[in-house]
């Protein structure tokens, strides 16, 4: 009978060891393993097909609606963008200056030369020296109606001069010619000249007497 007792002892005592101990493979297993990662929200997408309402395009301005949809009072209105800057203004053309004017008077003994519908020229030099033809700066064309048209107030300024950018300034000469034919370019016997002095453009008047015929 003591050995049977003895016997169950034994066994119980052997089976209670077996439940304590854990196999070691479960450990390692339980080694390896990490904290389960956290559940990621999915991030919306804006501007494609199927997105969650109510998120907005990210180059909309928040507040903002999208394009096409009617105005909601008290909204946020979209920026507007800057107008372009307006484009300079032109410069003001080259070749300004002042005024050649002054009082042409007809010889008597060249009167009779001089017959309506005959052009009066009237040119403006630069200044290069007595008995010198400087450079041709301006002219004007006054149509002749007889001899008793003279004496004649003329004036030139920088409406007149020949080459756009010109200036019409310095010193200068003035001369004239009562020419038959209406050419600039010709000079016809029986054509009335006659030139004066040096004078400053802006300054005083620059009188002079028509008074040689070709």
């Amino acid at each position: 009978m003591r050995i049977v007792i003895a016997t169950a002892l034994a066994v119980l005592a052997l089976t209670a060891c077996k439940k304590d101990e854990a196999p070691s493979g479960d450990v390692i297993a339980v080694a390896k393993k990490g904290p389960s990662p956290a559940p990621t929200r999915p991030v919306p997408v804006t501007g494609v097909k199927g997105a969650p309402p109510g998120s907005q395009p990210a180059s909309q301005p928040a507040g903002a609606m999208p394009p096409g949809h009617p105005p909601v009072p008290g909204a946020a209105a979209a920026p507007t963008p800057a107008a372009p800057a307006a484009p300079l203004a032109p410069a003001a053309p080259a070749g300004a200056g002042g005024v050649v004017k002054g009082t042409i008077t007809l010889a008597d003994a060249v009167k009779g030369d001089v017959k309506a519908g005959s052009v009066l020229f009237i040119i403006v030099r630069k200044d290069a020296g007595e008995g010198q033809r400087g450079m041709l700066i301006a002219a004007k064309r006054i149509n002749v109606t007889g001899p008793d048209q003279f004496p004649i107030t003329y004036e030139v300024s920088s409406a007149d001069v020949m080459m756009q950018g010109t200036a019409l300034e310095g010193a200068v000469r003035v001369e004239a010619r009562v020419d038959q034919d209406g050419d600039a370019l010709s000079k016809t016997p029986g054509d009335v000249t006659g030139e004066g002095p040096a004078t400053t453009v802006g300054g005083g008047a620059a009188d002079f007497t028509l008074d040689t015929r070709i």
